[in-house]
This record gives C-alpha cells, structure tokens and sequence, in this order.
C-alpha cells in the first residue's frame, strides 16, 4: 500500500455533471449578495452573521468570502468556493449561482479539514429536479467532482 503525503486544497475549479465549483473571487460578490439579503435565509437558522438590508452592505460581506490565500495547514484560514450550475437545465442557465461553501481549518498532520459555512439561493433549497437527465442535489456539490485530470500531483491515477 502506498500512501502519499497530504497536501493544502490547490484552489482549482471543481467540475461534476450539476455543478461547478470555483474558488470565491470579486466577480461573485454580485451575484452572492441577493442571497445574503434574502430574509428566508436566515428565517431557516442561518446564523453566521446579521441580514444586510442594502445591496452595498450585502456586496460588502460577500467580500468576506473572497479567498485571501489564508489556508496554513496548521488549522487556520479558509478557502471558498462559488458552485455554480454547469449546464441550462430547468432550474437556470449555466453559471447560475447556487451558493457558496468553504474548505478551512486544514490541519495537515492531523489530516483534517472542515467543510462549512455554506449558504445556497433558496430557489435551490430541496430541489431535486433533473438537469439533462442528471439529479441536480445542491447539498452534495463537491460529490462527484474531480480536481484536475483524476491524477495526484505526481501523476498517479486517483480514483473517486
């Protein structure tokens, strides 16, 4: 058996049959900040801070998801990504945004990392519709996904 040593999330696009996953950049902030305002949100427990009532102020916050490049592996920092839909399909066009989910607290020797602060439009919310034939299940967005080509940075084929 031959093991390999754990490394940092890379930040690249995450690519399945429903969804697109991209680290968090300044072009999302846009397209985030509707649902930050959106009092569903937080009527369903979404608690990670308090509802913007502006556009501005929601724009504001989405800039908190941008990635700073912060992971240390020593369980600090975060990286965000944007999933958005990777085909037309009934519930949007591609590109659509469907939310935003983080990799953080990464910690190297232990070989952990935690997978959270998620928020998703509610439009997504319980859908379970078919997008070209494909169940589109926003809650298992990085289900299925595949970081590059499907080898380790070695070139050793990965399997899922």
């Amino acid at each position: 058996m031959r093991f390999t040593a754990t490394t940092l999330p890379l930040g690249r696009e995450l690519r399945g049959p429903r969804l697109v996953a991209r680290p968090f950049t300044e072009q999302d902030c846009t397209d985030l900040a509707p649902v930050l305002m959106d009092e569903r949100v937080y009527a369903h427990g979404y608690v990670m801070h308090h509802r913007p009532t502006t556009m501005d102020e929601a724009v504001e916050m989405a800039h908190g998801w941008v990635n700073p490049n912060s992971l240390d592996g020593r369980g600090q920092g975060r990286l965000s990504y944007c999933f958005r839909l990777a085909e037309d399909c009934e519930l949007g066009t591609a590109g659509t945004l469907v939310g935003s989910s983080s990799l953080g607290e990464v910690n190297l020797e232990r070989e952990q990392l935690h997978l959270g602060w998620t928020i998703y439009a509610p439009a997504f919310w319980g859908q379970w519709h078919q997008c070209r034939g494909q169940v589109v299940a926003p809650a298992g967005g990085l289900r299925g996904m595949r970081d590059g080509p499907g080898e380790d940075p070695d070139g050793h084929p990965q399997h899922p």
